[in-house]
């Protein structure tokens, strides 16, 4: 069994990718892993689910098993309220002259 905690970070990398200057393909950690461990289960624990092309948290490591999101850390009182207001910053340096 092969165990994750931020399972975000560095656990991608099934495609292939072509380095240019030495003409190899290469892989990134997740096939890695596998090709080392080819029968083992893998869990990982995130704060930070990725869903992108080649960097999928849930194909990395399959369907979520608990979700604890912050409506239930609210509810529990392990952590205050978050409140966001959006808005647009000002930025003074994109100033037209």
């Amino acid at each position: 069994m092969v165990i994750a905690d931020e399972a975000h970070r560095s656990q991608y990398g099934f495609q292939a990718k072509l380095n240019r200057e030495t003409g190899t393909l290469e892989y990134g950690f997740a096939q890695h892993v596998r090709d080392a461990l080819p029968n083992a289960s893998f869990i990982g624990f995130t704060g930070t689910p990725i869903e992108l092309n080649d960097r999928s948290t849930r194909n990395v490591f399959g369907d979520y098993i608990s979700i604890y999101d912050i409506q239930r850390a609210v509810e529990d009182g392990a952590t205050v309220p978050i409140y966001y207001e959006s808005r647009l910053a000002k930025d003074s340096s994109l100033r037209s002259e």
